[in-house]
């Protein structure tokens, strides 16, 4: 009896992280099986420029973002029990998303003025901007807040991402189809959201408020720490590669990019544990717990992904081989730089989403991601004439080293019993 009680309390916290690794999978992995097809059919410019458009939707679904994916969730998970207040805050989150994508709207005419490949590919450029709103609106937030539909959301993602590559075989098949790609990621991905969007009002019924500026202001207000680390964030991880995008060739960013995404994708991996024990951990540290926990997960975190950033260093060759093809071999290198991002990406979120979040402490991580975006930015392109396309996979390497160091200061200063403060409605 006591073996079934325990099995049936953990049953929907397996079931939230098995959903969580679909979710992970759909956004990371899936992708990375269309780069072996997309590398061959398109060839070395077309996939480059594939590549940094996707890099541009990834900017402008952060900015729309804007860090509602931890704040958001604290407040839905707040108000699950209270309907009306429950339904102004997904009236404001999701009135300041619409006024990020107008944002976005006026910041993509000036990227089409000022970078130079969004002048080259005008209509691809406009398919990552709109990629990256749509990406911007998803609804995870609500669903993973409520406790309840990140199931659903995963299937949602996983069909979708299934959808892509199954359409993608007949539509994209010349060099002179890479905009095709964009455009099928952008009519799936927004009517998936568009979807999913529906069901929240459904689960709000009655209580659904309307949408109004002052509300989105209010939101966008209450969340300016959590997006002043996912601003910094953005131009640490899409940032530095648009800047060296002016510095170095279509195929060089290619490569550069493409093996990120390698590198990011096995980080992934992590990301399903964090998101299951983030609202655990915010439920502990009210209580003044949860220290034991988070030196588990910074442990195993840790040894689990230098054993990886070994077997990536050894199987190099091969996993680009695999992923781009033998004529990309000379990405190899590139992909061997990266391994120190496999150990500390993943810490960083552990310290970061695990540590100091729980505990109110977004101030903190947001000096350590500005902090070392400064770095990049400044030193991305000196670094790119000087020593070329390996000057990427240092600056991602030493930029996350920084953040380490910060996070870890911080925490060591932090107190455990200072829990943040809910928000509340007028």
């Amino acid at each position: 009896m006591n073996i079934r009680r325990n099995l049936a309390a953990r049953m929907p916290r397996l079931r939230t992280f098995l959903s969580f690794g679909a979710i992970q999978a759909a956004q990371m992995v899936l992708p990375l099986l269309a780069l072996p097809y997309l590398s061959r059919v398109l060839g070395p410019e077309s996939f480059g420029a594939t590549l940094y458009m996707l890099a541009v939707s990834a900017v402008a679904g952060m900015c729309v973002e804007w860090g509602f994916a931890l704040g958001a969730v604290r407040d839905v998970a707040t108000h699950r029990d209270d309907p009306v207040a429950l339904g102004r805050t997904v009236a404001d989150v999701l009135s300041a998303k619409c006024l990020l994508a107008a944002v976005c709207a006026v910041l993509g005419v000036a990227g089409w003025a000022l970078l130079p490949l969004a002048g080259q590919y005008p209509w691809g450029f406009a398919l990552a901007v709109a990629n990256g709103v749509a990406l911007g609106f998803n609804p995870l937030w609500f669903f993973q807040g409520l406790g309840a539909g990140v199931a659903r959301v995963a299937a949602c993602e996983v069909g979708g991402g299934l959808a892509v590559l199954c359409l993608m075989l007949p539509l994209v098949r010349e060099p002179e189809h890479w905009t095709r790609y964009l455009l099928l990621l952008l009519l799936i991905r927004a009517g998936t959201y568009a979807w999913l969007t529906g069901r929240v009002f459904s689960c709000l019924g009655s209580h659904a408020a309307s949408m109004r500026l002052s509300g989105g202001w209010r939101a966008l207000r209450d969340a300016r720490h959590l997006f002043l680390a996912h601003l910094g964030a953005m131009a640490k991880t899409h940032g530095v590669p648009l800047l060296l995008g002016g510095a170095l060739p279509a195929r060089d960013m290619g490569m550069l990019i493409a093996c990120d995404k390698m590198a990011r994708g096995l980080v992934s991996l992590t990301m399903p544990v964090i998101l299951t024990l983030f609202p655990e951990l915010c439920a502990a540290r009210r209580q003044g717990r949860g220290d034991d926990v988070l030196r588990r997960v910074l442990v195993a975190t840790g040894a689990a992904m230098g054993v990886g950033a070994v077997a990536v260093w050894g199987l190099a060759p091969w996993l680009v081989s695999v992923a781009m093809g033998p004529e990309y071999a000379q990405a190899a290198p590139l992909l061997r730089w990266l391994c120190p991002l496999l150990v500390l990406l993943p810490l960083n979120c552990v310290l970061g989403t695990l540590g100091l979040v729980p505990q109110g402490r977004e101030r903190a991580l947001t000096l350590a991601i500005g902090a070392s975006s400064l770095v990049g930015l400044s030193a991305a392109l000196p670094l790119a004439g000087t020593y070329g396309v390996v000057a990427g996979t240092w600056l991602s390497g030493g930029m996350e080293g920084l953040i380490l160091v910060i996070l870890f200061i911080a925490l060591r200063r932090a107190s455990p019993h200072s829990p943040r403060p809910a928000r509340h409605h007028p």
